[in-house]
């Protein structure tokens, strides 16, 4: 019966400063995304490590492990406009 309750924890996290939850132990980076407002094909992922910016996860496809109280920002890498 462990195993069940440990396959269906909720695991909460941040993603863009507002609160996530999800009852996977990963998610791919375009998933993790794709719980936020914006759009994987315009942004990718960056762990964010006591305040400071961590690891780039640019390849959509890479799987994360993920855990309690992890927190992750979204950074767009579209093209930006020249003045």
């Amino acid at each position: 019966m462990e195993e069940t309750e440990t396959k269906n924890k909720t695991i909460k996290f941040k993603l863009d400063g507002e609160d996530v939850e999800t009852g996977e132990k990963e998610l791919t980076v375009e998933a993790i995304i794709k719980l936020g407002p914006e759009d994987p094909a315009t942004h990718y992922l960056q762990l964010v490590h006591g305040g400071k910016p961590g690891a780039d996860y640019k390849d959509l496809a890479e799987t994360i492990k993920l855990h309690e109280g992890i927190e992750f920002v979204t950074v767009y890498n579209g093209p930006t406009h020249v003045s």
